[in-house]
């Protein structure tokens, strides 16, 4: 079996997955983008799934190879995942052996965690106030971070 030599790093502007997943929504958004450049992302989704010989007793050389070739870049696609996420994270993942079980494992978990943490998000926006004898333009600087947080989390 060939196999590639070298693995992919991720880029840098993808950020680390947070623990508690405040980031989810940026993080899922640059993964995702990137993994769909290099045509990872069908194995997250499970639309490339490994081939399956047409007899167990008996495989092929050119069976072994597909077949070799898909999990090694299932193994490949899993590595990538794992260079942004939390060591706690990727250790509860690793009893999962495909990248898209992987990948559905943290969708399920970090789309409830992200949905109170843009309740949280919402609800510190609309608490802002200007303090008496604050700076205006202090208080507004702030307030446009907010924003910018709360338009990264897709409120």
């Amino acid at each position: 079996m060939t196999t590639p030599s070298t693995i992919e790093l991720l880029p840098s502007n993808i950020p680390h997955l947070e623990t508690d997943g405040p980031n989810w929504a940026i993080f899922t958004m640059h993964f995702q983008k990137v993994m769909q450049v290099t045509y990872y992302w069908p194995y997250f989704k499970g639309t490339i799934p490994c081939p399956s010989p047409k007899d167990l007793a008996k495989v092929p050389d050119d069976e072994r190879k597909a077949i070799d070739n898909w999990e090694f870049k299932d193994l490949a696609v899993r590595y990538l995942l794992s260079q942004r996420l939390p060591d706690s994270i990727a250790i509860c993942l690793q009893s999962l052996t495909t990248a898209k079980a992987r990948w559905d494992c943290l969708v399920f978990d970090f789309t409830v965690q992200s949905i109170y943490a843009q309740n949280n998000l919402k609800e510190s926006f609309f608490n802002m106030r200007c303090a008496k004898g604050e700076a205006v333009h202090i208080f507004l600087t702030g307030l446009h971070y907010k924003c910018e947080e709360l338009a990264a989390v897709g409120i």
